[in-house]
């Protein structure tokens, strides 16, 4: 049998990320905050983040994992503090800029993302050349290990994208080939 509810439940929208709210989600003290490790903050059909975390985790210094997936962000702003970063999970958020995941160059550690869902994503087909050019460290991208191959074609598009900004003809070489669905 199949019984529908009439009950609706409303997705409270968090908009201004403090410190003392990340500590409240994850159960932390303030004197944990500086050696935490792992936060994970998932939205739920309760409760998402939107917007973005703003200097919620300046003091997260020992910070190497952070899932923030299925909620309404749509800036990485913030992100820059976390510089022992090595894992980030922005699954299924609202990030449709390049430039917001290209922020992340600034965390040298960074070995894996997952920008899946988010609608930048699907926005180029340059999307992942442009993210493992950016982000040297990258090994995994969208849970697909970054390849040789991938570096190379990187290169590749890159340098001709460029000489040909410089020259102002069109790009010939190497076309941007939308393998994000291959493998």
């Amino acid at each position: 049998y199949f019984i529908q509810s009439n009950l609706r439940m409303d997705c409270k929208y968090v908009e201004d990320v403090t410190e003392d709210w990340i500590l409240k989600q994850c159960s932390l003290t303030h004197s944990d905050i500086c050696v935490v490790e792992e936060i994970s903050i998932p939205g739920s059909i309760r409760q998402k983040i939107s917007g973005g975390l703003g200097s919620s985790l300046v003091s997260c210094l020992s910070l190497r994992y952070l899932d923030i997936s299925r909620n309404n962000i749509n800036t990485l702003d913030g992100l820059q503090y976390c510089k022992a970063l090595e894992t980030i999970n922005v699954y299924y958020n609202n990030i449709s800029k390049l430039s917001e995941v290209l922020r992340l160059a600034q965390n040298p550690n960074l070995r894996e993302i997952d920008v899946r869902l988010n609608p930048v994503s699907v926005m180029s087909t340059e999307y992942r050349l442009m993210l493992v050019h950016a982000l040297t460290s990258l090994t995994m991208l969208d849970k697909v290990a970054v390849t040789d191959k991938d570096r190379m074609l990187s290169l590749k598009y890159h340098s001709t994208d460029q000489a040909n900004q410089l020259t102002g003809s069109h790009n010939d070489g190497v076309q941007a080939h939308d393998y994000r669905y291959e493998r």
